[in-house]
C-alpha cells in the first residue's frame, strides 16, 4: 500500500481516522511525524490545527480552558470590587486628625494609601480594562474605565495650566529657599552641594541631618551661611537650617514645648519628640517664618497616628501665624492627602500648584522603585501673603528624595 499514487494517498488521508486507526496513522506519519499527535489532539478537542494552502499541517494555538477563563473573570471582578471600595473610602473619609480609635485610624490609613498611589491605581485599572476587553467582558471593561478616571482625577487636576508670578521683584524682598532630604545613608554630599551652588539660596533646609552631613555642609558653606541651627541625629530625623540672613528670633527646634517630653510620644518610636526647626528671618523689614518639616512616614496605623498628630501641630501654626509663613520639607504625604489639604484649608498654598509646575515628583529616586511613576511627598507651602515666582524639583542627589527650590517674595 506504500506504493499507491499520490491521489490515492490523499484520499486515504482524508478518511475518518476512527475507521482506519492504524493505517491512517501510519500514512500520516509517513508525511509528517507529528500528524499522529495532531490527530489525537483534534479528537480530544485541545488543539485547533490550521491548514496551509498545500494541505500540510500548520501552526497551532491553545484555547484557554474553562477553568482559566473563570479564574480571569474572578480576578477581574475582584479587582473591580476592591477598586470601587477603595475609591469610595477615599472620597468619603474625613476622620479628624485627633482621632484615636483603631477602627477610625485604620479606615483613614486605607484612604491615605489610596490617595498616595491614586495614579498607580488608575494605571492598574486601565490594564484590567484591556484584559476585560480581550475577554469580551464589556461591563467589566466599562467599570474599569470609569474607576480609572475616578482614580486619575486628583492627579489630572494638577495639570490645570497656571503661570508663576512674573511681576518684577525687588531683589531686597526676594527669598530663595532650597529644601532637601539628603538620606542619612547617602555618603556623597557633592551632588547636593552642586545643586546648592547652582541655585544660590538664601536659606537651606535639611532633613535626615547626621553628623557626617553636618560636617560636609559646614565645611563647604560655613563662611556664606553663617547663621546655622541644627539638631543632628544618628537616625533619619535630624534637621538643620543654614541661612545667609540672621535669625531675628530664637530658633524653635520642636513643634511645641510639650512634644519634647518622652511621655508625650504617641508610639514611643519616632515623631513628635524629634525636631521640626522653625526660624524667623528678616526680609526688608518683614519677619518671615520658615518651618522645616519632616513628618513620620505612615508605615503602619500607629505611625500614621503620630503623623496626624504632627500635622495637627503644623496646622495650628498655620492657623495662628499672621506673619508670612513658609513650610517646606518632607511631608511623607501627597498634595491630595487629607493631611496636606488640612494645611491648605488653614490658609497655606502649594507652591508647586501656584507656580504651575504640574506633575512633578520627588520620591522615590533610588532603588528599583524609581522605574515606577513617582509621587510628590516633598512640598513647599506658603501663606497667602507670599508671591511664588519659581518652583522646581531638582536633580538626583543620591538620596531617595529629590530636592526642592523655590523663589518667593512678599506681597
Amino acid at each position: 500500500m506504500w506504493s499507491l499514487a499520490p491521489v490515492v494517498l490523499k484520499q486515504k488521508l482524508t478518511r475518518n481516522c476512527a475507521a482506519y486507526p492504524i493505517c491512517d496513522a501510519e500514512i500520516a506519519t509517513s508525511r509528517n511525524p507529528n500528524s499522529e499527535r495532531d490527530a489525537y489532539n483534534r479528537r480530544m478537542g485541545h488543539m485547533q490545527v490550521r491548514t496551509t494552502e498545500n494541505g500540510s499541517a500548520g501552526g497551532a494555538w491553545h484555547k484557554p480552558t474553562r477553568a482559566a477563563r473563570t479564574g480571569v473573570k474572578v480576578l477581574l471582578w475582584g479587582a473591580v470590587a476592591c477598586a470601587a471600595t477603595s475609591l469610595t473610602v477615599m472620597t468619603i473619609e474625613d476622620t479628624p486628625l485627633d482621632a484615636a480609635r483603631r477602627r477610625e485610624l485604620s479606615l483613614a490609613h486605607l484612604a491615605f494609601m489610596g490617595r498616595t498611589f491614586t495614579l498607580h491605581a488608575a494605571l492598574a485599572m486601565v490594564f484590567f480594562a484591556a484584559i476585560a476587553l480581550l475577554m469580551r467582558m464589556r461591563v467589566a471593561a466599562t467599570l474599569c474605565g470609569v474607576l480609572a478616571v475616578g482614580f486619575a482625577m486628583p492627579v489630572l487636576s494638577l495639570l490645570a495650566f497656571r503661570k508663576p508670578d512674573a511681576r518684577p521683584v525687588d531683589p531686597s524682598r526676594e527669598l530663595r529657599i532650597v529644601s532637601m532630604n539628603v538620606l542619612l545613608t547617602n555618603p556623597d554630599a557633592q551632588a547636593a552641594i552642586a545643586f546648592i551652588r547652582d541655585k544660590n539660596p538664601d536659606v537651606i533646609l535639611v532633613q535626615e541631618h547626621t553628623p557626617a552631613w553636618h560636617k560636609a555642609m559646614a565645611d563647604e558653606f560655613a563662611h556664606e551661611y553663617s547663621f546655622i541651627v541644627n539638631e543632628m541625629r544618628g537616625n533619619a530625623f535630624g534637621q538643620a537650617v543654614f541661612s545667609k540672613r540672621p535669625f531675628v528670633e530664637e530658633p524653635v527646634k520642636y513643634l511645641s514645648a510639650r512634644t519634647q517630653a518622652a511621655s508625650d510620644r504617641v508610639t514611643g518610636v519616632i515623631g513628635l519628640h524629634d525636631p521640626q526647626i522653625r526660624v524667623v528671618i528678616d526680609l526688608a523689614g518683614t519677619p518671615v517664618v520658615i518651618q522645616n518639616v519632616h513628618v513620620v512616614p505612615p508605615a503602619d496605623v500607629s505611625l500614621f497616628r503620630e503623623q496626624r498628630a504632627q500635622v495637627a501641630e503644623l496646622a495650628a501654626i498655620a492657623k495662628s501665624e499672621d506673619r508670612p509663613l513658609v513650610m517646606a520639607g518632607d511631608f511623607n504625604a501627597t498634595a491630595n492627602s487629607r493631611l496636606v489639604t488640612k494645611l491648605l484649608d488653614d490658609g497655606m498654598r502649594d507652591a508647586n500648584a501656584v507656580a504651575g509646575s504640574g506633575l512633578s515628583h520627588t520620591w522615590p529616586d533610588i532603588g528599583p522603585l524609581r522605574f515606577l511613576p513617582g509621587i510628590r511627598i516633598d512640598h513647599v507651602l506658603t501663606s497667602s501673603n507670599i508671591r511664588v515666582h519659581e518652583h522646581l524639583v531638582g536633580p538626583s542627589i543620591g538620596s531617595d528624595h529629590r530636592p526642592l527650590f523655590v523663589c518667593i517674595s512678599m506681597q
